[in-house]
């Protein structure tokens, strides 16, 4: 008894302690990292929930009006400490957009995937990249620096081989080319085409269906899980048209999952 009473009393206390609308967004981030850190050495499960939960609203709080790839790593790591896998696949996937160098947010997305129920045979990694395509993997705009370098590398190679009419730096200057048609091609997919989008299904489980309502045959024996991701072939209504990273299609209701 008196452990649920100390319980609630927290809860009380931290209901009353919420962000304040006359807080700077640096004051609330203060906050919900001692909150984090507080919950993280809580030895009581459910005070150390309800500490992650009040870490969560100030970090989501300060993510909506700035949003940044480290905030999002924070909310990705508490939504990992509750049990929610397929919103901490979320947001590190947010967070991997700016961050995609990062050891330790590539750690806890790997750890994370790891613990989903719905594996792919291995493919399951490839998902991060959309259309499972390796010019995926970076970004538009550092795609774009990366096909600037090599034409400038490739220019100074072709002037290098025209003063010196050395046989190496003519392999290098068509080893730069090749690499600068292969950058330009992937820079010029994402330019004519509409980008892709990526999800992640947040719901606990869900059947998937042959169509867009309830109505239709479900698409598998087995419904899919929290933190299972997936490419949006396209949205209808409510329903989400998709494809797995197995290469197999079905519908979902959009509430089920989250857009990165």
């Amino acid at each position: 008894m008196k452990a649920i009473t100390s319980l609630l009393l927290l809860c009380i206390a931290l209901c009353l302690a919420g962000p304040s609308q006359g807080q700077s967004d640096q004051e609330i981030l203060a906050q919900a990292h001692a909150l984090f850190q507080q919950a993280s050495d809580e030895k009581e499960q459910a005070a150390a929930q309800e500490l992650y939960q009040q870490a969560l609203l100030r970090y989501e709080q300060v993510y909506r009006s700035e949003e940044n790839g480290r905030l999002a790593y924070n909310i990705g790591n508490t939504y990992y400490r509750l049990g929610d896998l397929g919103r901490a696949v979320v947001n590190y996937r947010r967070a991997e957009q700016e961050l995609m160098g990062d050891a330790n947010l590539q750690h806890n997305l790997a750890l994370a995937r790891a613990q989903r129920q719905d594996q792919f045979g291995g493919r399951q990694e490839k998902i991060s990249a959309a259309a499972f395509n390796l010019h995926r993997t970076l970004p538009l705009h550092l795609r774009t620096q990366i096909l600037l370098g090599l034409y400038v590398a490739f220019w100074l190679a072709i002037i290098f081989w025209y003063l010196k009419k050395d046989a190496v730096a003519a392999w290098i200057a068509g080893g730069l080319l090749l690499a600068a048609l292969l950058a330009g091609t992937s820079v010029g997919l994402d330019t004519l085409q509409p980008p892709v989008r990526e999800g992640v299904i947040v719901a606990p489980e869900i059947m998937a269906r042959q169509g867009d309502g309830g109505n239709y045959q479900a698409a598998f024996d087995s419904p899919l899980h929290s933190g299972t991701e997936f490419i949006l072939v396209v949205k209808r209504g409510y329903w989400l048209h998709i494809e797995l990273p197995d290469g197999r299609q079905c519908w979902i209701p959009a509430r089920s999952a989250e857009l990165i």
